[in-house]
């Protein structure tokens, strides 16, 4: 569950950013702002464990509020949530893409365009929760964090950058680990 206040401006996105590590799925994600429940629709996903996925609301309920992710098992997980206003609907998720690896360096490209806002996902497997993810250059990053116990840990980022015709979304991880990145 993640606390999110969304503004009353105009043609409003909210976006919940979720990486996890584990056997299991999403079942659902929910905006919550007072007594109304609002679905969230998977926007793209990427990866099995590690998994990096996007998820969307048009026109969200403007206020203070809850997102809630429910997973089918147990899981260590991570979720980000951001909210944008003046969002075209005509095409407000074109050029979703995924990438997967296994080193130090997630990187995703996204098919984008001049005045678009490109946001992306990475989901990194850690172990002993010390791992670090360094956004990469002209991105900005919305937040990262790492979850988990024992051996089982995920390590979730998320940023943001200006769009163009083709935008690389990438990353630097403290270790090499199997990675999943989503972006659109």
């Amino acid at each position: 569950i993640v606390n999110h206040t969304v503004s009353g401006f105009a043609d409003r996105l909210l976006a919940s950013r979720i990486a996890f590590r584990g056997a299991a799925t999403i079942s659902s994600v929910v905006w919550s702002v007072g007594i109304s429940n609002f679905n969230l629709t998977s926007i793209i996903a990427s990866g099995i464990s590690p998994n990096a996925s996007i998820w969307t609301l048009q026109n969200p309920a403007s206020g203070d509020g809850t997102v809630t992710v429910t997973f089918s098992a147990l899981v260590a997980g991570v979720m980000i949530v951001s909210d944008y206003s003046d969002v075209d609907f005509a095409t407000p998720t074109d050029g979703a893409n995924s990438a997967s690896g296994n080193s130090t360096t997630p990187s995703v490209t996204i098919t984008s365009r001049n005045q678009d806002l490109v946001i992306d996902m990475i989901a990194a497997n850690a172990q002993a929760g010390t791992e670090t993810a360094t956004v990469g250059a002209g991105q900005t990053i919305d937040g990262s964090d790492i979850q988990g116990a024992g051996a089982v840990f995920v390590r979730g980022a998320c940023s943001h950058e200006d769009g163009a015709a083709s935008v690389v979304m990438d990353w630097t991880l403290s270790v090499s680990r199997a990675w999943e990145s989503c972006g659109l």
